[in-house]
């Protein structure tokens, strides 16, 4: 883990052991293809997928695409298999001024 709490991820098996010890917690979580997710880590479904729910505090799981404009979703499932890198137990929304897709902000 380096000074910013992120780890690298490798291997399936390490992100399903490490995330399973992680269930209840508040994570953000990076993929492949440079979207970013921040929401409660519910739980790991068929060994695959991490669904979040909205963290704590919040309405929504925040989804960023690489474009940078935000997507509020009730939940969300990741595919295990496309996480580069993650940071657990984020207490306080780690974002500002997001620019929400159809108007508004964050």
């Amino acid at each position: 883990m380096d000074g910013f709490g992120l780890s690298s991820i490798s291997g399936t098996r390490s992100i399903i052991r490490e995330l399973c010890q992680e269930i209840g917690l508040n994570v953000v979580l990076f993929t492949a293809d440079g979207t970013t997710f921040f929401g409660l880590l519910q739980r790991i479904e068929d060994g695959r997928f991490a669904r979040l729910t909205p963290a704590g505090g919040q309405r929504h799981v925040i989804v960023i695409p690489p474009n940078g404009v935000v997507y509020l979703e009730d939940f969300t499932l990741i595919d295990l298999c496309t996480l580069v890198a993650k940071s657990v137990n984020a207490n306080t929304f780690p974002f500002e001024d997001l620019e929400i897709a159809g108007g508004g902000s964050i």
